[in-house]
């Protein structure tokens, strides 16, 4: 600037070029060097803050007192952000000075946003300490869970059947080229029913080939009743579940030893899955469905036969044995009694787990009204389907606006009432 004002003076300047950072002792690079000094000494130095009266060094000045419409203030923040309410409180901890109620209703106008609560993943149900078990026969082949399961396609067989006795454990599987419902009657007509007689119940997932009018036609006139499973809920089939891995992990395991398709190896899978004992009783399926353990050649003797009348005492002591493990494989009762973390009449809201959302779609439904419950499922207003724990969530109503009326006078025939709302954040409306 200095130079600037000089050129307009009358005076001529000239200006030249020096080198900089020298060591002799001209007064062009005294000048120079006395100039980088006192650039480095002010860009070392720290900014210079005013000092009030007290002594404190402050930015800018602040008030100890929070405002008046503190709340309105949070509403507005939390409308504008939707942040958690942790992050909002550190932000208006910074700037304002919230008292402990006002923290308290920034909490609770967090936890009522329905915009919040519709896009947030958190604050699912957990389930409590509920012993859950699985429905299972009484004898061998009274209750049978089914289940589909995709393979490598062979020869236009591309899926697999497959069948668990849940009192025995036993496993029975049947390749098959779809998945119908005419499939799965005729295997049952063909195969189940002439082997080990009318089940007493089925048990399946909720697809099509099982819940379609072909199969609900064949366990109605059989009299046979058939069970779903919550939907979208795998653990509720655990058996048959747990069974198509193992039979998966077998086939694998065999094929690459002999080097065959698994349509081939299935028999053979099968009797492995049948011949190992399981837990609790540690016997296995063969054993309990034939009264003896699968014999390995050169491992036990040939018996003897034994003379006619030994038979009849022996199957009545084996039909008590049989007997006697049907009691101990029956899950215990629960000493406690089962409570469940909703009640009927709440509001919930659902993630639908049959739906994939876009990223930007809400990842709740609702909210839905609860009619019915058990300690692991509910039934929702408006849906035909039980609805597992997992895949709801509490929905916290926003709370009431009272309004509030204040009156004055504006004339000698006219009054003035005007309304506010406590947890409103638009201005006053008046009405006259």
């Amino acid at each position: 600037m200095a130079m600037l004002r000089a050129s307009h003076l009358p005076k001529a300047i000239g200006i030249i070029h020096c080198r900089s950072h020298q060591t002799d002792s001209s007064v062009i690079s005294r000048g120079n060097n006395r100039a980088d000094r006192a650039a480095r000494a002010a860009a070392l130095r720290g900014p210079d803050l005013p000092h009030p009266p007290q002594g404190v060094h402050t930015l800018q000045p602040t008030s100890s007192q929070p405002p008046p419409n503190m709340r309105q203030i949070l509403s507005y923040l939390h409308q504008l952000f939707h942040p958690n309410s942790k992050a909002l409180s550190l932000f208006v901890k910074a700037h304002l000075k919230p008292t402990s109620e006002d923290l308290n209703f920034l909490k609770t106008i967090t936890a009522s946003c329905k915009t919040c609560q519709m896009s947030n993943p958190n604050s699912k149900y957990r389930n409590s300490p509920f012993p859950t078990h699985q429905a299972r026969g009484s004898l061998p082949g009274t209750d049978w869970q089914l289940d589909f399961t995709h393979m490598p396609t062979v020869r236009r067989v591309k899926y697999l059947l497959v069948l668990v006795d849940t009192f025995s454990g036993w496993v029975e599987a049947f390749p098959t080229t779809n998945k119908k419902a005419q499939t799965v009657s005729n295997i049952l007509l063909r195969e189940i029913i002439p082997r080990f007689g009318i089940p007493a119940s089925l048990q399946s997932d909720n697809g099509p080939e099982f819940t379609s009018q072909i199969s609900q036609t064949l366990s109605k006139a059989l009299n046979i009743p058939w069970h779903f499973h919550i939907p979208y809920h795998p653990q509720s089939s655990g058996k048959v579940e747990r069974t198509n891995r193992s039979l998966k992990t077998v086939l694998v395991k065999m094929s690459q030893e002999l080097h065959l398709d698994w349509v081939k190896l299935l028999p053979l899978a099968l009797f492995r899955l049948r011949a190992l004992p399981k837990q609790p009783l540690f016997i296995s399926p063969f054993e309990l469905m034939y009264g003896r353990p699968a014999l390995t050649p050169g491992l036990s003797p040939k018996p003897s036969p034994l003379p006619d009348r030994l038979l009849t005492p022996l199957l009545h002591h084996l039909r008590s044995l049989l007997w006697e493990f049907a009691d101990h494989s029956l899950p215990r009762p629960c000493a406690t009694p089962c409570t469940s973390p909703i009640n009927i009449g709440d509001q919930v809201l659902l993630s639908p787990p049959d739906q994939s959302p876009s990223p930007l779609s809400p990842k709740w439904k609702g909210p839905f009204k609860v009619i019915l419950v058990t300690p692991t499922a509910a039934k929702l207003e408006g849906l035909p389907h039980w609805i597992h724990l997992s895949h709801l969530k509490p929905f916290t109503s926003p709370p009431e606006t009272r309004p509030s009326y204040t009156v004055s006078t504006t004339g000698p025939c006219s009054l003035r009432f005007q309304r506010t709302l406590k947890s409103s954040t638009l201005p006053p409306i008046s009405e006259e």
